[in-house]
């Protein structure tokens, strides 16, 4: 599983950045964003074909799967499983809000939203794990100590969940629209697609590239790219299309 969401995620992002360049035909991808999620779907159910008889898919709905024992390995396996079935969804709803150009703004409130959903969906075996075959008092702790440190990480990812929505409604301009004197006053093309202006916008640096050009590079860095001035305060992580990769078993 773990090597199918590699390459699914690489995937993704490398369709993500394609279909952002200047002068590409988004429409050309289509196909592809459906054929990516449509291979983390069947590997999906595949996954709940062969273990169907634990009804893992309970997990995903608040609810213990069949044959719940305490084993540690076989509860550690239940939830690194239902992790990366988590990340496949989070793959599939980000190709298919993909086929909608102009979307990458969406693919940070779809990983916000799927982290903080992954988080959650973890409290109920742990709480069936951390009380079972225990006294009470130890258990008491445990799940204490465990509530306080889950407690801290879900308000964060609610802050991350409430911040990706405001951007949602915002807006973001890089800069202004420069005049034909400024244009002819500097290089005659963009210096990062070294092709004619489209769409021009100058940075508070003045310095002049396309607008699609420098909205991809704002997705992944704040700086300008010629004088590595600071021009954009948001932070661009998850604007490629990307998902963690980090193992939410906890």
């Amino acid at each position: 599983m773990g090597v199918t969401f590699i390459y699914a995620n690489n995937k993704l992002q490398g369709l993500v950045h394609q279909t952002s360049l200047r002068d590409v035909n988004h429409f050309r991808y289509i196909f592809s964003f459906l054929q990516l999620a449509g291979l983390m779907a069947a590997n999906m159910a595949t996954v709940y074909y062969v273990f169907r008889d634990q009804e893992l898919w309970k997990l995903l709905l608040f609810q213990m799967p069949n044959g719940w024992t305490a084993d540690f390995w076989l509860f550690l396996w239940m939830m690194v499983v239902t992790d990366y079935i988590l990340k496949y969804a989070t793959i599939i709803l980000k190709c298919l809000i993909s086929v909608v150009p102009f979307s990458r703004k969406y693919y940070m409130f779809i990983e916000h939203v799927m982290q903080l959903y992954r988080l959650v969906v973890t409290v109920l075996p742990w709480f069936h794990f951390l009380s079972d075959d225990v006294s009470f008092i130890f258990a008491a702790v445990l799940l204490l100590v465990y509530f306080i440190f889950k407690l801290n990480n879900t308000m964060v990812k609610i802050q991350d969940v409430y911040n990706a929505v405001g951007r949602l409604r915002t807006d973001i301009s890089y800069g202004t629209r420069p005049s034909q004197s400024d244009i002819t006053s500097r290089e005659e093309s963009c210096p990062i697609c070294q092709d004619d202006y489209k769409d021009p916008v100058m940075l508070a640096c003045k310095h002049i590239f396309c607008e699609s050009c420098v909205t991809v590079w704002f997705d992944r860095e704040k700086t300008c790219p010629m004088c590595r001035t600071q021009i954009h305060a948001e932070n661009p992580e998850w604007k490629d299309g990307s998902t963690s990769v980090h193992i939410q078993w906890y």
